[in-house]
C-alpha cells in the first residue's frame, strides 16, 4: 500500500512537471517570435538614413 501511494505521488508530480515544461516551452516559442519581429524592426531602422 505504501509503495502504491508513493507511486501515485510520483506519477502526479511527473504529470505536473510535464505540464509545466510544456507551458514553459510554449512561452519560449512566443518570446522567440516576438524577439524575431523586434530584430527585423531594429534592422529596418538601422538601414534608414537619418
Amino acid at each position: 500500500m505504501l509503495i502504491k501511494n508513493k507511486t501515485d505521488v510520483i506519477e502526479t508530480a511527473v504529470k505536473n512537471i510535464s505540464k509545466d515544461a510544456k507551458e514553459i516551452k510554449e512561452s519560449v516559442e512566443v518570446l522567440k517570435n516576438i524577439t524575431g519581429r523586434h530584430e527585423v524592426d531594429i534592422n529596418i531602422l538601422k538601414r534608414r538614413t537619418v
